[in-house]
């Protein structure tokens, strides 16, 4: 990586880009089936290149093997 911090997506946008509902996506997270982070306020933001990964790969829980943190 350049350097660049990688995008992250509210719980919101990625209930929007799998189709089901917030609280299935925040279940989702605290199973550790999507890949995610917190702010210092204590919400879930999710990294929208595991998050692509998963919708196209089918591949919960796994993260993309050229992912950097």
């Amino acid at each position: 990586m350049t350097g660049e911090l990688p995008e992250l997506l509210t719980t919101t946008e990625v209930a929007h880009i799998f189709r089901v509902a917030r609280n299935t996506v925040v279940s989702w997270a605290g199973r550790g089936l999507l890949e995610h982070t917190r702010t210092p306020s204590g919400q879930l933001r999710f990294y929208r290149r595991s998050v692509e990964y998963v919708l196209h790969d089918g591949h919960c829980g796994a993260v993309p093997p050229d992912t950097e943190r």
